[in-house]
């Protein structure tokens, strides 16, 4: 999308490279006032010039949420650079975010998670590779982790991880063995796995066919009553 003035939710975009100039992310460029980016990620090569962003070039007034990116930004002048990780610049709100963008820009207006953030912007919480592990520069927007952190669950401070409810309850997160942080949505391609839905109280054949739309397969069924 070039600009987003609504609400994306739960996308994906991967592969291939994008040459452009001006405002350009992986997977928006501009992301408007009163919008949201939800659960979504970018793994992009992205070659260009302007504001350069591994998921959106310029979150402007918008709201970013329970997102990531990776692959590779690279400015072309780097006198001018504006790149961020996951955001080139933000006006607003990015929560709960990473980024493992390998980011070449200037060391000044380049940042592992946001290139540039408004004095305005009411908050950017998140995290991004460091630079000593080819990630991106530190710009005081966001905490550095290196590759060993990035790989453990207890890095990631806010994060709603699926296997426990300390965190919250909507399991956003899910962390493969061995891997870095995925949406839960993501679980069937990448580990294989579904979470099981409560069809606590339903009739029996609307719950079997609940759970059978999960993914999963319905062999025998045990049910019973309980007691008032």
């Amino acid at each position: 999308a070039g600009t987003n003035y609504g609400r994306v939710t739960r996308c994906s975009v991967t592969g291939g490279t994008i040459s452009a100039s001006g405002i350009v992310g992986g997977m928006i460029g501009n992301n408007g006032s009163y919008s949201f980016v939800e659960e979504s990620y970018a793994v992009t090569t992205i070659e260009g010039t302007g504001t350069l962003g591994g998921l959106i070039g310029d979150n402007h007034n918008g709201q970013v949420n329970d997102c990531y990116a990776s692959g590779y930004i690279s400015h072309q002048y780097l006198k001018s650079a504006l790149c961020g990780g996951l955001a080139g610049f933000s006006y607003n709100s990015l929560n709960r975010c990473y980024s493992t963008t390998r980011v070449n820009g200037s060391d000044t207006l380049s940042g592992g998670l946001v290139g540039g953030n408004s004095k305005w912007a009411s908050s950017a919480s998140g995290y991004f590779l460091a630079l000593s592990d080819e990630g991106g520069p530190d710009k005081g927007i966001g905490t550095p982790l290196s590759r060993c952190q990035m790989a453990q669950q207890s890095s990631f401070k806010g994060f709603d991880f699926v296997g426990t409810d300390a965190d919250g309850a909507e399991d956003i997160w899910f962390m493969p063995p061995g891997g870095l942080p995925i949406l839960a949505w993501q679980r069937i391609d990448v580990a294989g796995m579904v979470s099981i839905p409560d069809v606590t109280g339903k009739p029996l054949d609307e719950a079997k066919a609940i759970i059978a739309g999960s993914g999963l397969t319905v062999r025998r069924v045990h049910y019973g009553t309980h007691p008032v």
